[in-house]
């Protein structure tokens, strides 16, 4: 589907038409929370956006660094993404102490404090 969305130019609904069909559907995508969802994202919905984040050149195969993106994804180096590049970034919740696999001892979470070099080259200047 995203492929379709981004190389081909498709439209979300148009990239989602071969899978609507698919029994058992496909289940939203839910956060990793206890209780009920709150919401349900589907694959559609992700498509559509997708397309519109390409539409506002957001999303860009051209100029997206992959190396970049694996790097800081990993928990050990911040776990954070551009979801508006130069604008809105995701990030992992810190946690003080920070939390550690405990069988190898790799970590999982960062500080507050651990994110600052991290942030400040990057501009960002207000976390929610």
């Amino acid at each position: 589907g995203a492929y379709q969305v981004l190389v081909l130019g498709r439209s979300g609904e148009d990239a989602f038409a071969p899978f609507a069909g698919l029994y058992p559907p496909l289940l939203p995508f839910r956060d990793a929370q206890c209780g009920p969802s709150s919401f349900n994202l589907t694959v559609l919905d992700c498509l559509k956006g997708l397309r519109r984040a390409k539409l506002l050149g957001w999303a860009d195969l051209e100029t997206f660094d992959v190396d970049e993106y694996e790097f800081y994804e990993r928990p050990e180096h911040g776990d954070f993404n551009w979801l508006v590049p130069g604008r809105f970034m995701a990030f992992s919740s810190p946690h003080d102490p920070p939390i550690r696999d405990p069988q190898t001892g790799a970590p999982l979470t960062m500080t507050p404090q651990e994110y600052f070099p991290l942030f400040r080259p990057r501009n960002v200047t207000t976390v929610v």
